[in-house]
């Protein structure tokens, strides 16, 4: 790979920061090396970051040369992981101890680590002003590797001892059957509006436990019978008929793609989901599960019925399944204010029990939220196992269910607090708190945060988006009881209560009122050549970079998408011809604040259109195979039906599925002509 611009300047000459794979390969614990390239792009965006101090002037970094060299040799030093994570810990230190709520300096507690670190200076006037911009600089260094694309094989082990960990406590869980009786009937406030038509099955876009199965056409053509599903969709499993029983089942040709193939004289679906360890930072793994393709297809219909549901009742209140930014704003103002903390939990996908749930939701949503369950995984080493949680996260229906569980949480506990009750106490079910809930809701949070007036609400409004839970601080102590009752374990370590001046959120980051998130280094894993996941990662980099300030940064990462060797595509006149764009909302291109001239790209004039056109490199979804004529005419066949159907009031919503090529997860670089 062609290095260019490797030279930072420093207040005492110019200090070369160019890391080769020979450099790292020490620091790789992945059998084949595959880390290394991303491990010398790591460290060699580590130090462009320490050169965008906010202290620096210009493109000029204020830092001598030795403070550059000793971080290079420190981080080649290793080990890789107990490095970055050390890091990562003064951050988490950071944020847990430091309250500044009208006090005129800080009161978090001194960390003398820091004088070890390159960025003392920046910490040592931060923590005597308060300056944001150094806060947020200070945690973006310190944060700044956690996030790193590492195969490291090792973590898989931790990852299934703690999976199976979860699995052990959960089979020892007792509810308190007063306690869920009453939230029973907040759950079933909340999804009274749930029906199951108009139905809208569809593909997810991951992939599904049945191997060798890839894009829309193969799902479509691997649907397969399963006894439970027919009954609760179809009613055909005790009489026969495809056309349902009265009225009461859904046409199988209004839902199925291929309704000739559903019968159980074809094959049986297997109701075991597949294991399976993803990425989650540099020192964990996720545990996630692959779904089979037809519980898949038809857990995206129940999940829709869901949210449906939730958006047209109450829990609109509370949860916005698409919208992150409403716990965001609660968070800031919780920073600003201390009166809204945020509230984080540890594996708290897989801590939600499949008797939880029983006890929660009523019967005539439970029937389907169990019907479309996989009661199985087949492990990592190939064991089944019948599982205690719910769903695994990869099934469509955790994250709708979860944000349900904690919105009933929090509603109950606004309940006992108003009720004057005791932690361990529960709600007696004729309470007038339970006997209309609509009014209770009203009565108990506010619509937007700020100071009571009156006798209005009691409470903060509230903000649930999977673990991530805001909510008033008054309600903290017995939200966290509950959880722990129900199995839950609190995140300590992510959650922001009290007088501490930080607040965290889906992702976000606030100090007194102010914006702090951390840039983090998300660049996709690449091997040699560099992938078209890769570049997206780099092109969204590129990005936040600009917009953070980070200058040295974002020109290191414009230098490997222009000079480094791509997947699929060659260079012309020595560089890879990616666009510079000021569009933000154009993705494909590198992002400029400035009037981009893009002479580097071939140009070429459109004699039937009359314009100038560049060639530049884009992103693609992959074809591997073009679709036989009989394929394309079912899923065409499938589109219309539901094209129709949504027409005629018997399904809605829209559909994603390709009639023209078999569109895969997969994506690959192209170029192509576009107007100058």
């Amino acid at each position: 790979m062609e290095k260019r611009g490797s030279l930072i300047g420093t207040s005492s000459g110019e200090f070369d920061f160019t890391v080769e794979r020979t450099d790292v390969s020490h620091l790789d614990v992945s059998n084949e090396k595959q880390n290394a390239d991303i491990i010398a792009l790591l460290l060699e965006s580590w130090i462009c970051l320490l050169a965008d101090s906010p202290l620096n002037k210009g493109m000029c970094s204020l830092k001598p040369r030795r403070v550059f060299a000793r971080f290079k040799r420190d981080f080649l030093t290793g080990p890789l992981k107990e490095f970055v994570l050390e890091y990562a810990s003064y951050a988490d230190e950071i944020v847990s101890t430091t309250s500044l709520y009208g006090a005129s300096s800080l009161t978090g507690r001194w960390l003398p680590e820091m004088r070890n670190t390159p960025i003392f200076k920046e910490y040592h006037l931060w923590y005597y002003s308060g300056d944001p911009v150094l806060l947020k600089f200070i945690l973006s260094f310190l944060y700044f590797g956690k996030k790193l694309s590492y195969e490291d094989s090792g973590l898989n082990a931790v990852a299934l001892r703690e999976w199976l960990g979860t699995e052990q406590r959960l089979s020892s869980l007792r509810l308190d059957e007063q306690i869920t009786a009453g939230m029973a009937l907040i759950t079933s406030n909340l999804v009274s509006g749930f029906e199951i038509e108009p139905v809208w099955p569809k593909f997810g876009p991951g992939k599904v436990s049945e191997r060798g199965i890839s894009g829309v056409i193969d799902k479509a053509n691997n649907l397969v019978f399963d006894a439970k599903i027919d009954y609760l969709f179809f009613r055909g499993l005790l009489s026969g008929n495809s056309a349902g029983v009265e009225g009461v089942g859904l046409r199988r040709e209004w839902v199925l793609p291929d309704p000739d193939r559903w019968s159980n004289a074809s094959k049986v679906t297997e109701r075991v989901s597949r294991q399976k360890f993803v990425p989650k930072d540099v020192g964990k793994t996720r545990t996630i599960c692959m779904e089979p393709n037809t519980f898949m297809f038809f857990q995206q219909a129940v999940m829709r019925s869901l949210i449906r549901a939730m958006d047209q009742g109450n829990a609109r209140r509370f949860v916005s399944i698409n919208d992150q930014r409403r716990n965001q704003r609660l968070a800031r103002y919780g920073s600003a204010f201390g009166e809204i903390d945020t509230i984080d939990l540890s594996s708290a996908s897989d801590s939600v029990s499949v008797e939880l749930v029983k006890a929660l939701f009523p019967k005539r949503v439970l029937a389907y939220l169990l019907g479309t369950r996989t009661s199985k995984v087949r492990t990592i080493d190939r064991k089944v196992v019948e599982v205690k949680k719910f769903a695994p996260m990869g099934s469509a229906l955790c994250f709708p269910v979860q944000c349900l569980v904690f919105t009933t949480v929090v509603i109950y506990a606004a309940m006992l607090v108003a009720h004057g009750c005791a932690d361990g106490e529960s709600l007696p079910l004729d309470s007038p708190w339970l006997k209309d809930v609509d009014r209770s809701i009203r009565r108990l949070f506010r619509n937007k945060p700020g100071p009571r007036l009156g006798s209005g609400p009691l409470f903060e409004p509230a903000a649930i988006y999977g673990d991530d839970i805001c909510c008033d601080g008054k309600l903290t102590a017995t939200v966290t009881h509950l959880l722990t009752l129900l199995g839950f374990k609190v995140n300590t370590e992510k959650s922001f209560t009290g007088s501490c001046a930080f607040r965290e959120s889906c992702g976000k980051y606030y100090h007194d009122g102010e914006d702090v998130t951390p840039l983090r280094f998300r660049v996709r894993r690449y091997w040699g050549k560099i992938g078209p996941k890769s570049v997206a990662s780099m092109l969204a980099g590129c990005k936040l970079a600009g917009d953070n300030g980070y200058f040295h940064y974002r020109k290191l990462l414009v230098q490997r998408l222009l000079f480094g060797e791509l997947e699929g595509v060659g260079k012309y006149h020595g560089r890879n011809s990616f666009k510079f764009v000021n569009d933000r909302n154009l993705s494909y291109g590198i992002f400029t604040t400035s009037e981009p001239r893009n002479d580097h790209l071939d140009v070429q004039y459109n004699v039937d259109l009359q314009r100038d056109e560049r060639r530049c490199i884009m992103l693609t979804r992959e074809s591997f195979r073009r679709p036989s004529k009989i394929e394309l005419w079912a899923v065409e066949h499938y589109l219309h039906t539901r094209w129709w159907g949504s027409r005629a009031g018997v399904v809605s919503g829209d559909f994603t599925f390709p009639a023209s090529r078999n569109g895969t997860s997969g994506t690959r670089l192209i170029r192509n002509w576009l107007p100058d």
